[in-house]
């Protein structure tokens, strides 16, 4: 048997004049939110063995491992009984180049924006791990069917 739960967050990392991800042009800066952003969590649990995991959506460009990285420390930190480990964790962006940038440790993407912006990294990953937190919340049993 299995459960599932679904859990969302915002990760809106809204800081005026920084450069949005992927554009590679640094005129192309954040004036204003039109639209918050979200990271969806998806957490399957299989009853029989209490293996899980979480599949994370994060309406940003891309995922960096620095963002994996946080998201993982941050979950076996201050939530070590949901037992997630960097296996267990799958990451994944809707890559979208209308959200700020500045949120990897590698130089190359963060050239245009200008530089790594701890408030918009900060803000991805307390977002993603709450998204997790939420759908822990909401585990429930469920099924699963395979139709061709």
């Amino acid at each position: 048997m299995f459960e599932t739960g679904t859990g969302i967050a915002d990760i809106t990392a809204f800081k005026k004049g920084i450069g949005m991800m992927g554009y590679g042009m640094h005129f192309n800066t954040v004036e204003e939110v039109e639209t918050p952003l979200s990271a969806r969590a998806f957490v399957i649990r299989d009853t029989s063995t209490q293996k899980k995991i979480v599949f994370v959506n994060a309406e940003i460009a891309f995922i960096t491992i620095s963002i994996k990285s946080g998201v993982v420390k941050q979950l076996q930190d201050k939530y070590p009984q949901l037992g997630y480990t960097s296996d267990t964790v799958l990451l994944t962006a809707q890559h979208t180049h209308s959200a700020p940038g500045g949120y990897s440790h590698y130089p190359f993407y963060n050239f245009s924006i200008p530089g790594f912006v701890p408030e918009v990294y900060e803000s991805i990953v307390n977002g993603i791990v709450e998204s997790v937190v939420r759908a822990e919340s909401t585990l429930q049993p469920a099924r699963f069917y395979l139709s061709t």
